[in-house]
């Protein structure tokens, strides 16, 4: 990862590279001998100027911890990298943005006056930014430092400047007893502008707000404590659900009452912006009430950091009900990936958890934290394989004999209904390209093993029994129940195969079909998740007397998920039927990578 990635150094969009000729000036060097211990950090001070178009003139210290020391902590935007400027920080040159610059002038003139007080902590300055072995400490502990500053600045920057003349004038001609004048133009377009400042949809200023035991509130040449500043806000009437009023609504009014949980900070500020997508998780993590403990690693892949989030939040009970885990997942991953059009690449990286035979988790026990537990419905038992999906377009040949085995697998009430979906998936097939179909499921086998007791009546057991008690089940060509179809290109190894799904006798299912991982065998359960458009292939892969062993192989897609709608009005009520039928529900464990897949 960039050194320069970890906080908010550039905003989504611009350019890193600057447009200035002259040589770049090493920022490392004020900070030679000047090395930080875990328990310190350094203070910034701002040498006094005669005009105040002198140069900034800085000054840094290191203090422990233990000394108590007391400092203002500023909270801004750093701004592009294109607008530098320079100040002189230990005696040597120093680049800062412009945005930050004007901040430092402000502060200046604020020290001056009185209304700042000295030290200050300010990232950019106190935090060596070439050492990234110190600046991912200091992110660590960045709770700490707001938390223990005296104050916390927030610099909206210096293009306020314009509307102070006539804010001075209003304040100026206010009549006896305070009652404001009616807002004129100017005084409306500097309130719009404050609520709608890209400061406020920055996400490491929720920590910075929400940490700070004071806020000031500093634009153009004016500040403000932020209980006035909000007033100022809620005079004007601005929404209070953006902007400002809602982050003092959420991060001060509520800190306490349950909206600080990681799970919560996650939805409530998922437009939050950062330039580093680890940011999404690790600048709430601070801020969070239950996430003590979360280790932050920037050199962790962004799958990995998902991974992490949604094992901590397991291991910590965090997920209220199994419900949640799912849709949780899904927000952390669009979190992390929103900018990625092929997540699945995440997870097939040099640095993928591989799930191989040695790192099996059999029979755990409930309080695993590697281990998710869903609630699925049973669909069925695929009763056949068929030829790839690519085969299948390719080879009318093949689609005849796919649909001669509609006949041999399904009665007679329901050969008419099969035979319609087989038509509706044929020509889903035959709409999508090939990058499409290949991205419909997963060929991933769980890393978790559990053992289901083999009895007859239960759920699992109506399908497991004898062999020659067994509804014949075959691969499409082949006689053996085991035997996977052979494959004419190595890549139909792992493309989605077609399949059948066959009920119980007493339990039909109304998806008879669709498209399964190339791991898929005749036998495999079809399991539906809730909150997820795929279902689960899961097989039995050891069986006795008592029970079965079972584990997730991959996913699947029925021919209505494929076309995202039910269209038979008989087949709806037949689904949601089967939904809600008790004795179709069965408990399936997942490990972190098949709760992934599921989320595709």
């Amino acid at each position: 990862m960039n050194a320069n990635q970890s906080r908010r150094l550039i905003d989504p969009g611009t350019s890193s590279v600057s447009n200035n000729t002259k040589a770049k000036t090493d920022n490392a060097t004020p900070y030679q001998g000047r090395e930080l211990d875990n328990d310190s950090i350094r203070l910034v001070e701002i040498e006094p100027a005669a005009h105040g178009g002198d140069a900034v003139v800085c000054r840094l210290s290191v203090v422990p911890f233990a000394s108590r020391p007391k400092f203002e902590a500023l909270s801004y935007r750093w701004g592009t990298e294109n607008e530098k400027g320079t100040i002189t920080l230990n005696g040597l040159p120093f680049e800062v943005t412009r945005n930050l610059l004007d901040a430092l002038l402000f502060l200046r003139r604020q020290a001056a006056s009185g209304e700042a007080h000295q030290p200050f902590w300010i990232d950019a300055i106190c935090i060596n930014q070439s050492d990234v072995a110190e600046r991912n400490r200091q992110l660590r502990i960045m709770k700490e430092i707001y938390l223990r500053a005296s104050t916390v600045v927030v610099w909206l920057g210096s293009r306020y400047a314009e509307f102070q003349s006539d804010l001075a004038a209003k304040e100026s001609h206010k009549p006896e007893g305070g009652s404001p004048q009616r807002d004129n133009s100017i005084q409306r377009e500097m309130i719009q502008t404050l609520q709608k400042d890209e400061y406020w949809g920055r996400l490491w200023i929720i920590q910075e707000i929400g940490e700070a035991k004071q806020l000031r509130v500093c634009f153009g040449d004016m500040s403000a404590s932020w209980d006035v500043f909000m007033d100022l806000l809620a005079m004007h009437h601005c929404d209070g659900d953006t902007g400002p009023l809602r982050l003092d609504r959420l991060l001060r009014k509520e800190k306490y009452s349950g909206s600080h949980t990681l799970k919560r900070l996650l939805e409530e500020h998922r437009e939050a912006k950062c330039a580093e997508p680890r940011d999404k998780i690790y600048g709430l993590v601070g801020l969070a009430s239950d996430a003590a403990g979360f280790l932050m690693d920037y050199n962790k892949s962004l799958y990995e950091v998902w991974k992490d989030t949604m094992e901590f939040m397991n291991y910590r009970e965090l997920f209220e009900t199994e419900s949640q885990i799912l849709p949780v997942g899904a927000l952390v991953k669009s979190l992390l990936m929103a900018n990625y059009t092929d997540p699945w690449s995440q997870i097939l990286k040099v640095h993928e958890d591989q799930v191989d035979s040695t790192k099996l988790i059999v029979n755990p026990d409930r309080n695993n934290p590697l281990v998710f537990r869903l609630t699925a419905v049973l669909l069925g038992c695929i009763g056949r394989v068929g030829p790839s999906a690519g085969d299948i377009v390719a080879r009318p040949s093949e689609s005849l004999r796919w649909r001669a085995n509609i006949q041999q697998l399904f009665s007679a009430d329901e050969l008419g209904p099969a035979h319609q979906e087989n038509d509706r998936l044929l020509r889903i097939l035959l709409a999508s390209d090939d990058s499409e179909v290949a991205k419909m499921c997963f060929n991933r086998p769980s890393t978790v093993c559990w053992k289901q007791f083999r009895i007859g009546s239960t759920h699992w057991g109506r399908y497991f029994q004898s062999p020659g008690q067994q509804t014949r089940l075959t691969t499409l060509g082949s006689s053996s129940r085991t035997k996977t179809p052979r494959s004419t290109d190595q890549s139909n190894s792992v493309q989605p195969r077609l399949y059948m799904v066959k009920g119980s006798f007493y339990h039909p299912t109304p998806r008879k079909m669709g498209v399964a991982s190339g791991l898929v065998r005749p036998g495999d359960l079809v399991c539906y998740v809730k909150s997820s458009k795929r279902t689960l292939l899961i097989r039995a892969e050891e069986e006795s007397n008592e029970y079965t062993s079972l584990r997730v192989f991959g996913t699947a897609l029925t021919t209505d998920d494929m076309c995202g709608s039910i269209q038979d009005a008989d087949q709806v009520r037949q689904w949601r039927l089967l939904k809600e039928d008790v004795k179709r529900r069965v408990e399936v464990q997942l490990d972190a990578g098949t709760i992934f897949m599921l989320l595709e």
